[in-house]
């Protein structure tokens, strides 16, 4: 076979195993409930960043501070815990939002999403960043009703591209003190249909055709289409006496290092906190 025969091979084995991990993640799970002293008088916060799947190593460990911050600033009470023991039904009915930081995989048991389903069904909030909303959750009630969109693909090509994004929201929290349209550059998430067709609302959408969404690589062939002139980045929707927002924003640092997308983030704890 000879030297270069075998690294082929082993660039092959490598690659295949990538590729699995990115679609369906390597699950491990955690059940011990960590412990939590709740203070009163203040809103209850859970950030949960695990990654199963892909990683966003940059984008976790820059937008955690920034969410320390935003806690301060508010005197919000802000629990950050990337193991799946908090998903249990005692503790969660205790926190006012769950934030899924660039979650990928599955990251729960079957338990604990049971568990996490009863708690936004019944009133709690729910905000999804970026691979939160990737095709590597494999939960058919996570995608079509907390998420409302399925994940396609992303640009491969031009990875990280600028487009300019335009607040559609009327809704006074969550369009508080933000443009009417501002430049941002981000992995533009592209997914099979527009989530309005589940019910969800826009808050932040972009012109889908003044991007290149060609995200065909090697086999995959399908892949370049975008999703047309109102592209939807940003959304929320009711989930039985639950609400949900999701952000296909929040890739790399550069993302969080965006102030305007610092406050959209920060409108939207805000209005999760409303009933």
């Amino acid at each position: 076979m000879g030297i270069i025969g075998g690294i082929i091979i082993l660039f092959a084995a490598a690659f295949s195993i990538f590729m699995y991990k990115v679609k369906n993640g390597f699950p491990f799970y955690e059940e011990e409930m960590p412990a939590i002293q709740f203070p009163q008088n203040q809103k209850r916060i859970l950030l949960f960043s695990k990654a199963n799947a892909f990683v966003h190593t940059e984008a976790i460990e820059v937008s955690k501070p920034i969410f320390k911050d935003l806690a301060a600033k508010n005197d919000w009470f802000l629990f950050e815990f990337d193991e799946g023991g908090v998903f249990n039904e005692k503790q969660l009915e205790e926190f006012d939002v769950v934030i899924w930081n660039n979650v990928s995989g599955k990251v729960l048991t079957n338990e604990q999403r049971r568990d996490f389903q009863h708690y936004i069904e019944n009133g709690g909030s729910y905000i999804g960043i970026h691979a939160a909303g990737d095709n590597s959750h494999h939960w058919d009630w996570y995608t079509n009703n907390l998420i409302g969109a399925k994940f396609s693909h992303h640009p491969i090509k031009e990875h990280i591209q600028e487009a300019e994004l335009h607040l559609v929201s009327s809704n006074p929290i969550l369009a508080a003190g933000l443009p009417k349209s501002f430049k941002h550059s981000d992995e533009w998430y592209v997914f099979e249909e527009s989530p309005s067709k589940k019910g969800a609302k826009t808050f932040i959408e972009m012109d889908g055709e003044s991007i290149n969404p060609d995200g065909n690589f090697l086999w995959v062939k399908n892949k370049n289409l975008g999703m047309g002139e109102k592209h939807p980045n940003v959304w929320h929707k009711k989930v039985g006496k639950g609400k949900a927002l999701y952000s296909a924003l929040g890739h790399d640092a550069g993302a969080f290092n965006d102030s305007t997308y610092v406050r959209i983030l920060e409108n939207a704890i805000k209005w999760s906190f409303e009933k």
